[in-house]
């Protein structure tokens, strides 16, 4: 099985070891017989409250039952029961997209994180066979979507600029805090408490001063004006 961070290199075999647990109990205790039970509980009763002319009631219950065994011991097999075993030696940490950006990321082994993989060490876990499946594949699409985001920094920096521009104009300034308290605060505070559902759109809107929600609805910022009296 394949990691891409610390953390899911470590919580992935650790959840697998609790599933391995919890299916323990489960099958020592015959839990996971009830769904089994109930369902053909349910195809006896179904069978019950068909007319006479459907045939022997015996008969006709006998391959509902069947079908529905097989179905769902297919499901058991493949998805409840472990079979492929996994220690946390095995576990592969792919840090290959990193080396081809020219990034340096400390291995699971020395990182902060080593204590705890000292604690896994000689444990394993078995992972059903179609939950294994479905590991594979979906890190098998992640790790083409991560391939396809280009190296390199500039995204994020540039976002992080974005965040942290401030107005060095100091009257500007003031006057943009002065807005956002008289009528941005104001009007803000009237949508969330006069409207319980909103929708994603207009959330997006009202994130910021400038709104065209607050600009364009009645009732915000034609409304709010400032509170006392301002020099132009």
């Amino acid at each position: 099985m394949t990691a891409n961070s610390i953390l899911e290199y470590i919580l992935v075999f650790f959840g697998w070891m609790l599933n391995n647990a919890m299916w323990d109990i489960l099958s020592s205790t015959g839990l996971y017989l009830l769904p089994l039970a109930f369902k053909g509980m349910g195809i006896w009763l179904k069978v019950r409250e068909e007319g006479f002319d459907e045939g022997n009631k015996g008969m006709l219950s006998l391959p509902r039952l069947e079908n529905s065994i097989y179905v769902s011991f297919l499901v058991i097999c493949f998805c409840c029961t472990p079979m492929f075993p996994v220690d946390i030696s095995t576990m592969k940490y792919d840090s290959s997209r990193d080396k081809q950006c020219n990034i340096q990321v400390a291995s699971p082994q020395d990182s902060g994180y080593n204590a705890v993989l000292t604690d896994f060490q000689g444990k394993t876990a078995n992972v059903p066979v179609w939950w294994y499946l479905v590991h594979r594949l979906s890190k098998g699409v992640t790790q083409a979507m991560i391939a396809s985001i280009p190296c390199g920094g500039k995204i994020r920096q540039m976002r992080f600029e974005v965040q942290h521009s401030q107005i060095k104009d100091p009257i500007l300034t003031q006057e943009l805090q002065d807005f956002a308290n008289s009528c941005y605060s104001r009007a803000y505070y009237k949508l969330k408490s006069t409207n319980q559902s909103l929708s994603d759109k207009t959330i997006n809107s009202v994130g910021w001063i400038g709104s065209d929600y607050f600009l364009n609805t009645a009732g915000y910022y034609d409304t709010y004006t400032s509170q006392k009296p301002r020099q132009a």
